[in-house]
C-alpha cells in the first residue's frame, strides 16, 4: 500500500494528475478513509479547479486524522478556491493554531483575508510568510498582490521583481507586474511582461487577455484583437476577455462584429450592466437609434448609478443620418430634456468619475440651428464631471518667449492637422513662441515625426488621463489651444479643465465648445457671418482671410473607372464628397431637382467608413427621388471610398462639385479648386455652412456662392451645361488659387493674439 501510495506521490510531484489520481483512488477503493490518499486527492482536486470535491476530500481526510496543520492548510486552499474566503481564513487561523511558524498557511490565511477586506491584517500575514521563507518565490508574489490592490505600486513592482528572481519561469509573476506595469501607463514595459508569462506557457489565457488590454492602449489594435481571441480561444468563458474584444471591434469600426460580441455574453449574463451599455455604443455608431437608447436604458434599470450609460442617454438623442426632415426638431427637443434629466441626476451625484464623460453631442451641428445654449448647457455639465480633477496651478513664470501649447488628437495626416494645426507647427516665430505639442492620440505617421522635429517640447500618448494633466499644467502654458473638441473624449475632459491662464478651441469641429474653460474662439474673418459672436460662449477672434496658413501639396491624380459603376463617358459628372450626417434631410429636394434639369446628370458619393450610415442616407434620398417623380437608379452612385489621388482624378473627370448645404466642406473644396472643379456653393446662417464660401471669396469667385436653394439649384445646371462658363471658372480659380496658401497674414494674426492674450 505505501509503494503505491509513493509512486502516486510521484506521479503528483511529476504533473502527471490523471495517473495520480488513479492511483489515489485505488488505494480508496480498499481503503476509504486512507487520510494521505484522501488529503492528497483532494489537493489533486483543488489543482484541478474542483474546489468543492477538494473541500469534501480534504475535510475527510482531516477527520481520518491527516496531518492537521497540513491538511487545514489545504482544505483552507480549497475554500478559498471555491470563494469561500470566510472558511478559508478559519482553516488557515487553526493551522497556524497548531504550527505558528506555518509561513505556507500565513501567505495563504493573507490572501483569504484580503478576500474579505481586511488589508491591513492581510498584509501582516504576508509580510510574516516572507520573513519566515524569504527565499520562496510565492510569498513575495502573494505579497505583491496584495500591495497592488491596495495602490502601493512602487513596493508590489519590487516583490513581483523578488519573485522572479528567485524564480524566472513564474508565468503568473510575468503576467501581474505586466499587469501592474499597465496601470502606471509603461506600457512597453508592460508588453514585455506578458510576453514573458506567455513564452513560459503558451495555454496561460490571463496573460494574452492582459496583453491585448496593453496593445490596446498602444493603440495597435489589430495585434490586441488577436491577443484577445487567443485568449478566448483557451478560455471561452471570460466575459471581460470578450467585452474587451467587443471594444476593440468598435475601434477598428466592425461594430457588427462588436454587436455580435456583446449579444453572445448577454445570453449567458442577460444582467451585466457594461454588456448593454457596450451593446448600446455599438448600436449609436452603425446609427441604429432607437435600439442604442434602448441599451441605455436597460443598463440604467440594471444599474441606476451606473453614469456612463445616463451620459450616453442623453448624448445620443441626436442620431448621426436623420431618417425624414421632421426629426431634427424632435431630437433637438428629446437631447434637450435629457440634459436637463442628466443635470438634475449630477447634481445628487458628485462624485461622477471623469469616465462619464463618454460621448460628444457632436451630430448636434449638422442642422442648421443655433447650439450655443445647448452646448453651454452640455459644458456646464462636462465641467461638473471635471471639476474634482483639476490641478493646483503653479504661478505662471515668464520667460523670454511665451510658452504656447496645442493639444490635439491627430497630429498627423489628418483633415484638422492639414487645415489649422501644421502653420502653426511649422511657420509660428520660435523666436517669440516656445511651442509644446500634445498629441493625445496614439497613431503617427511623417507628419507627427516632422512636427517633433521643429518645436520645443512633443508629448505622445497613450496616457492615461492624470498623467496627460500633469503633463500638460507642468508645462506651464501661457496660452493652451485645443484646434477642436468633439473628435476624442480625453480632449473633452482636458479642455474642461484649466490648464493654462488662457485657453481657446478652433474650428476643427466647427461649433462652440460651450465650456467656461475656453476664452476664445479662433475663426477667420471670411468664415464668419454679421452678429457671429452670438453663436459663441467664446470670444470670437476672427483671423485674417481663411485663418489659417495652409500649404498646397501637389497630388498625382488616377483615373477612376466610371464606366464600371454605371456612368457613361458623356454624362454630367456632380461631385457629392460630404460625409453621410453632413446630409440634411430638408435639403434633400436638391438634387432630384437638379436632376430633373439634367436628364443625363450622375450624382456621385461616396461609401462612409461606417457603410450602415451611407445606406441611411441612400434609402432617405431614394424616397425624395421618387416623391420627386425622378428616378434614383439614373442619377445617383455611391462610389467605394477613394484614396486622395483617386478623389483627384474623379474630380478632373467631373463637372460640378456639390457643397453639402448647412455644413460645408474646407479640405474637400480646397481639393476641388486644386483640380479645377468649380464649386457650388449656399452660404450658410453659421460659419460651420461658410467654409466652402469662405475660401470662394478669398478666390474672388463670388459668382459660386448663392443665397437660396433655389438658386444653387440654377447655378448646378448651369455649370453643368454651359461649358464655356464652366471653362471661365475653371480659368480664373487656377489663376488665383495661389491665395489661398501660406498665407503670412493669417499667420501673423495668431500670433499677434498669442501675444495680446499671454503679454496684455
Amino acid at each position: 500500500m505505501r509503494q503505491e501510495l509513493d509512486l502516486a506521490l510521484e506521479h503528483h510531484k511529476a504533473g502527471r494528475l490523471a495517473q495520480a489520481e488513479e492511483l489515489y483512488r485505488r488505494i480508496l477503493e480498499r481503503r476509504p478513509t486512507d487520510p494521505e490518499a484522501l488529503y492528497f486527492l483532494g489537493v489533486l482536486a483543488h489543482q484541478a479547479g474542483r474546489n468543492d470535491e477538494a473541500i469534501e476530500l480534504i475535510e475527510k481526510a482531516h477527520r481520518a486524522g491527516g496531518a492537521q496543520a497540513q491538511s487545514l492548510n489545504s482544505l483552507g486552499m480549497a475554500y478559498l478556491g471555491s470563494g469561500r474566503a470566510r472558511e478559508a481564513k478559519r482553516c488557515f487561523s487553526k493551522a497556524l493554531s497548531l504550527k505558528a511558524d506555518y509561513a505556507e498557511a500565513h501567505s495563504n490565511l493573507g490572501a483569504a483575508l484580503k478576500d474579505l477586506g481586511e488589508v491591513q491584517q492581510a498584509e501582516r500575514s504576508c509580510r510574516r510568510a516572507v520573513a519566515l521563507m524569504p527565499q520562496s518565490a510565492p510569498f513575495h508574489y502573494n505579497l505583491a498582490n496584495l500591495l497592488a490592490a491596495t495602490d502601493k505600486l512602487p513596493e508590489a513592482e519590487r516583490c513581483y521583481r523578488k519573485a522572479l528572481d528567485l524564480f524566472a519561469a513564474y508565468a503568473q509573476a510575468h503576467n501581474n507586474l505586466g499587469y501592474l506595469l499597465w496601470r502606471q501607463g509603461r506600457l512597453e514595459e508592460a508588453e514585455a511582461s506578458c510576453r514573458a508569462a506567455i513564452a513560459i506557457d503558451g495555454r496561460f489565457a490571463p496573460a494574452r487577455h492582459n496583453l491585448g488590454k496593453v496593445l490596446e492602449q498602444l493603440g495597435r489594435t489589430e495585434e490586441a484583437e488577436k491577443a484577445y481571441r487567443e485568449a478566448l480561444a483557451l478560455q471561452p468563458d471570460q466575459v471581460e476577455t470578450r467585452l474587451n474584444l467587443g471594444n476593440v471591434l468598435q475601434v477598428l469600426g466592425r461594430y457588427d462584429a462588436a454587436e455580435a460580441s456583446y449579444r453572445a455574453i448577454l445570453e449567458t449574463h442577460p444582467e451585466l450592466v457594461a454588456a448593454h451599455h457596450n451593446l448600446g455604443n455599438a448600436l449609436a455608431r452603425m446609427d441604429r437609434h432607437e435600439e442604442a437608447l434602448a441599451a441605455y436604458r436597460r443598463a440604467i434599470e440594471l444599474e441606476p448609478d451606473f453614469a456612463p450609460a445616463r451620459w450616453m442617454l442623453a448624448m445620443s438623442q441626436v442620431p448621426a443620418v436623420y431618417a425624414s426632415a421632421d426629426e431634427p426638431a424632435r431630437c433637438r427637443q428629446r437631447f434637450s430634456e435629457e440634459l436637463e434629466r442628466l443635470a438634475q441626476w449630477l447634481g445628487s451625484h458628485a462624485d461622477a468619475a471623469p469616465e462619464t464623460i463618454c460621448q460628444h453631442p457632436f451630430h448636434l451641428p449638422y442642422t442648421e440651428e443655433p447650439n450655443r445654449d445647448l452646448m453651454a448647457r452640455h459644458g456646464e455639465l462636462c465641467l461638473r464631471v471635471m471639476r474634482s480633477s483639476q490641478p493646483r496651478l503653479a504661478p505662471a513664470r515668464r520667460e523670454r518667449r511665451i510658452r504656447v501649447g496645442i493639444v490635439a488628437a491627430h497630429m498627423r495626416e489628418h483633415s484638422v492637422w492639414d487645415a489649422i494645426v501644421r502653420g502653426w507647427a511649422r511657420l509660428l516665430d520660435a523666436e517669440r513662441f516656445e511651442l509644446h505639442l500634445f498629441h493625445i492620440g496614439g497613431k503617427q505617421d511623417a507628419e507627427t515625426h516632422a512636427a517633433k522635429a521643429r518645436v520645443a517640447r512633443f508629448e505622445q500618448g497613450p496616457h492615461p488621463l492624470g498623467r496627460w494633466i500633469d503633463l500638460i499644467a507642468g508645462a506651464g502654458p501661457e496660452v493652451l489651444v485645443y484646434p477642436e473638441i468633439a473628435m476624442d473624449m480625453e480632449i473633452i475632459k482636458l479642455a474642461s479643465l484649466r490648464l493654462a491662464p488662457v485657453q481657446a478651441t478652433s474650428w476643427g469641429h466647427p461649433e462652440t465648445s460651450g465650456l467656461a474653460t475656453i476664452d476664445y474662439y479662433l475663426s477667420a474673418r471670411l468664415f464668419e457671418p454679421d452678429r457671429a459672436e452670438e453663436n459663441y460662449s467664446e470670444r470670437l477672434v476672427k483671423l485674417a482671410n481663411l485663418g489659417c496658413w495652409y500649404e498646397e501639396r501637389p497630388v498625382t491624380p488616377v483615373g477612376v473607372d466610371l464606366e464600371s459603376s454605371g456612368i457613361e463617358p458623356d454624362a454630367s459628372i456632380l461631385v457629392c464628397p460630404g460625409t453621410p450626417f453632413k446630409y440634411a434631410p430638408q435639403y434633400d429636394w436638391v438634387l432630384p431637382a437638379i436632376a430633373r434639369r439634367l436628364p443625363r446628370s450622375r450624382f456621385v458619393f461616396f461609401t462612409y467608413r461606417i457603410a450602415e450610415l451611407s445606406e441611411k442616407l441612400r434609402r432617405r434620398l431614394q424616397s425624395s427621388f421618387e416623391r420627386e417623380g425622378v428616378s434614383f437608379e439614373r442619377h445617383v452612385r455611391f462610389l467605394p471610398w477613394l484614396s486622395k489621388p483617386q478623389f483627384h482624378g474623379l474630380m478632373r473627370q467631373a463637372s460640378v462639385y456639390l457643397d453639402t448645404i448647412g455644413f460645408s466642406g474646407f479640405n474637400t473644396a480646397l481639393q476641388a479648386v486644386e483640380c479645377g472643379l468649380p464649386v457650388v456653393t449656399r452660404e450658410g446662417r453659421f460659419m460651420r455652412g461658410r467654409l466652402a464660401s469662405g475660401i470662394l471669396k478669398r478666390l474672388g469667385l463670388p459668382e459660386l456662392i448663392v443665397p437660396s436653394e433655389d438658386d444653387y439649384v440654377a447655378l448646378a445646371e448651369k455649370l453643368a451645361l454651359d461649358g464655356s462658363y464652366r471653362a471661365e471658372m475653371r480659368r480664373r480659380m487656377a489663376a488665383s488659387r495661389s491665395v489661398l496658401y501660406e498665407d503670412r497674414d493669417a499667420l501673423e494674426d495668431f500670433e499677434r493674439f498669442l501675444a495680446r492674450v499671454a503679454r496684455p
